[in-house]
């Protein structure tokens, strides 16, 4: 069986841990981003077809008015003959302006090019518009225009509308042109308003190649997010372009981008701070235990292993201490031991020995004696033999192990001696 080291194991599982994290955390984010886009996109459409459904009124609303106006013959007639019939026409306006309910205002301009009528109190700044989006109407055709007098948000947005003033020629079957008819009527902004000023990062505006573009709320020149949602108004080319727009410190994607660029950082600085505590607390004791164990039993050296960190490591050294202490006691007893009883075994033996040694001596002794007694009994030395078994007896009562004798025996023992 293949064997892992611990260190690796735990490694790897943090890895394995935090890329786990890291994974759903980003499947996280990006549920909830989708989920931010689709509202913010279901918001930017309905506000950009609400939006177009209110200036497409006022659009139809200007055709009427423009239609009605065109029919007019008090109108025809201030084209041909200039500040004539003025009273005329501007008697009919006041009827339309009644019946439409719009304070519009009327410029008009001869077959010269020349200013033949406008109405009063119209804005200089709405004028001076009129007078260069005329030269674009005659180069190219562009019959409809939006002009924004200012930049504040939902203020006046002014719709204008050019055509061409044509009545049958009297001296051939062809249409004479009397001049250009522009008619100038003010977009309802309170209904805009009910429905835009709700949402500060909202951006609507009108979008049109040739022309700047008009924003019906509050413009943001740094955004470069593309547009969301884009609509074409009809019989115009003019185009409703709605965007979603987050102030820095109110959207929720800054908030996810900065949660995408700290959460990492943040997981990284715990993989770095369990990899120090696991490295003092857990790979340092092991490495010192492992290394302990190695030394004391290849070289039996080593008294004792160091107060560890952490408590489990450390009741790990105190029980590795203890079991060594009591091993070592056990091999000195063991060795004592050992010891006592070779010592009791040589003492036992040399006990025999001289036990055999103390029987062997009396006896050679005694035969000694009995040979000298029996060579003076031959040569007739009654001396010598009395002598030699005097001696004998002597020795003899000596090594009795009795510790008791009689006076009478003492008496005998001191005759031979």
């Amino acid at each position: 069986m293949k064997k892992v080291k611990l260190k690796n194991i735990i490694t790897w599982t943090w890895v394995s841990s935090i890329l786990i994290i890291l994974i759903l955390q980003f499947v996280c984010i990006v549920i909830v981003f989708n989920q931010i886009e689709s509202e913010r996109t279901s918001k930017i459409n309905d506000y950009v077809i609400s939006t177009k459904t209110i200036i497409t009124e006022n659009i139809k609303k200007i055709d009427k008015i423009q239609k009605a106006l065109l029919s007019s013959v008090n109108l025809q007639e201030t084209l041909k003959h200039s500040n004539e019939n003025t009273f005329l026409l501007l008697d009919d306006i006041l009827k339309l302006r009644a019946f439409s309910s719009d304070n519009f205002h009327l410029v008009l301009f001869d077959s010269s090019q020349s200013l033949a009528f406008m109405t009063d109190n119209l804005q200089a700044g709405i004028y001076a518009s009129i007078t260069d989006f005329y030269k674009e109407y005659q180069n190219s055709g562009t019959d409809l225009f939006f002009c924004k007098p200012n930049d504040s948000v939902l203020s006046e947005i002014y719709l204008i509308s050019f055509h061409q003033v044509n009545v049958p020629s009297t001296k051939t079957a062809t249409l004479d042109n009397l001049g250009t008819s522009i008619v100038i009527n003010k977009i309802n902004t309170i209904e805009l308003s009910n429905i835009l000023t709700n949402d500060p990062n909202l951006e609507i505006h009108l979008e049109n190649p040739s022309y700047d573009d008009v924003y019906i709320t509050k413009h943001y020149p740094n955004n470069k997010r593309p547009s969301i949602k884009t609509v074409e108004l009809e019989n115009s080319k003019w185009s409703l372009v709605g965007k979603y727009v987050y102030q820095t410190d109110s959207s929720p994607i800054f908030s996810i981008r900065w949660l995408i660029i700290i959460e990492p950082l943040l997981v990284l600085l715990i993989l770095l701070l369990l990899q120090f505590i696991y490295k003092i607390y857990i790979d340092k004791s092991i490495k010192e235990i492992s290394t302990f164990l190695n030394q004391y039993l290849i070289l039996k050296k080593g008294t004792s292993i160091n107060e560890q960190r952490s408590f489990e490591f450390d009741n790990i050294a105190t029980n590795i201490n203890n079991m060594i202490d009591k091993n070592e006691k056990l091999s000195r007893k063991i060795a004592e031991n050992q010891r006592n009883l070779y010592e009791r075994e040589i003492e036992k033996k040399t006990t025999i020995l001289y036990a055999l040694q103390s029987q062997i001596n009396p006896h050679f002794l005694y035969n000694t004696l009995d040979c000298i007694k029996s060579i003076a009994f031959v040569k007739q030395i009654p001396e010598i033999v009395d002598i030699a078994v005097s001696f004998s007896h002597i020795i003899r009562y000596s090594l009795k192990e009795t510790q008791t004798v009689t006076v009478e025996n003492e008496i005998d023992l001191l005759n031979k001696y």
